[in-house]
C-alpha cells in the first residue's frame, strides 16, 4: 500500500493518508489480498483501473 498514492492527497501513500478515499482503497486492497490475490497484482490492478479514468 506504500506504492499506491492517494488520489485526494497525491503526495501521500494510501497507507499514510487520512482521506476517506484512501481508506476505501486500503479496504479493497486488503480484500483482494485476503481473497488470495498477490499484493503486487492488487497494486497493478489499481494502476490499470486508474489508467482508464
Amino acid at each position: 500500500m506504500d506504492t499506491l498514492r492517494c488520489l485526494v492527497c497525491q503526495g501521500q501513500s494510501i497507507a499514510d493518508s487520512d482521506a476517506e478515499m484512501a481508506g476505501d482503497m486500503r479496504a479493497l486492497v486488503r480484500q483482494r489480498i485476503a481473497a488470495g490475490r498477490a499484493p503486487a497484482r492488487s497494486v497493478s490492478g489499481w494502476c490499470s483501473v486508474m489508467a482508464t479514468m
